[in-house]
Order: C-alpha cells, then structure tokens, then sequence
C-alpha cells in the first residue's frame, strides 16, 4: 500500500513537472494567459490523481489478495499433484520391482491349481474306473449266473429228450417184457402204501 502512495506521488509529480514545462519554455506574454489557466489544471490534475490513488488503495488489495489466494492455491494444488504423482511413480516403482516375484506367485500358484486339479481328475477316473469295474462285474456274476441257469435248463432239457428216447428205444425194443413191468412199476408208485 505504501508503495502504491509512494509511485502515485512520484506520477503526480513528474506530471507536474511535465505540465509545467512547457508552459515557462513559451514567450513571458504568453506565460500570463497560461498562468491563469495553470492553477485550474493543476487542480483538476491533482483530483483526478486523488481519485485514481483513493480508487487504487480501495480495489487494489482485495483484487490483488484474490489473485494471491488463486496462485497460492494454485500452487498448493499443484505441489499436492506433484506429491500425488511422486507417490504413484513410486508405487509404480515398487510394484515394477517385485513384478519378477509376483509372476513367479502367480506361476507358483497355478501350477499348485493345476497339480490339485490332476489330482482330483485322477481319483475321479480311479472312482469311476472301479465303479465301471463292479457294474462289470456284477453283470458278469449275472450273466455267469443266467448262463449256468439256462445251461442246466438246457442240460435238463437234453437229458429228459435223451431220456425220452432211450426209453421209446427201449420200448421199441422190448416192448412186449418191459411195458408190462414199467406199467406196474407206474401203477405201484401212483398208490399210496399201507402201513399196518
């Protein structure tokens, strides 16, 4: 503020001085018509620099306080970006530093995934392999089982045809001296025996 009081008294006066220059350099008969107007306009000079001082120390401060203020939070905003953007070139840093080791985690890790993975494809295979071989098995034992039943069907079947014929050869052959014994050998096991 002094300085603005100091720097428009200094413009006052070296307009002054200016204005009055002329005004001696000019003929003495000249001088009398000049030197009564002289007053007024140093009158009307020194009001105008009054108003234009009273207006400075008015508006200047608050305008120049603002302007302050913005660069001041300019410049915090700023050094706050540059210690965000030091933070996260260091972040960066660091993560690029242990970059190597966290892809040998992420390999170590999914090799593990697919190591237990193997694994439990494997017991899944083993569970069903030996569940195939018990249904096997067991179909097997029923095949084995319905194979050894229509075998001694058929074995039956065979051995009554076989029966059956040697007994029509039989009685073909000794029709007239076996039917008589056969018939009663019928006969006597078709009765119920008596028991005294």
């Amino acid at each position: 503020m002094r300085r603005l009081a100091l720097l428009t008294c200094l413009g006052l006066a070296l307009f002054l001085v200016c204005g009055l220059t002329p005004a001696w350099a000019q003929n003495p008969q000249e001088y009398s018509a000049i030197d009564k107007v002289t007053p007024l306009k140093w009158a009307n000079t020194l009001i105008f620099w009054a108003g234009l001082a009273y207006l400075i120390y008015r508006y200047a401060p608050p305008f120049f306080n603002a302007r302050s203020a913005d660069i001041q939070k300019a410049i915090e905003e700023a050094t706050g970006l540059r210690i965000q953007g030091e933070f996260r070139r260091s972040e960066a840093d660091r993560k690029m530093a242990t970059l190597p080791a966290e892809i040998a985690r992420i390999q170590r890790e999914h090799d593990e995934a697919l190591a237990r993975e193997y694994q439990r494809v494997q017991r899944d295979t083993e569970c069903e392999i030996e569940r195939i071989n018990a249904t096997v098995t067991a179909e097997i034992d029923a095949l084995r089982k319905d194979g050894v039943r229509r075998l001694r069907q058929r074995t039956a079947a065979l051995a009554v045809d076989l029966a059956e014929r040697h007994l029509q050869d039989r009685l073909a052959s000794d029709r007239a001296n076996y039917l008589p014994d056969f018939l009663g050998a019928v006969e006597h096991s078709g009765q119920p025996e008596n028991r005294a």
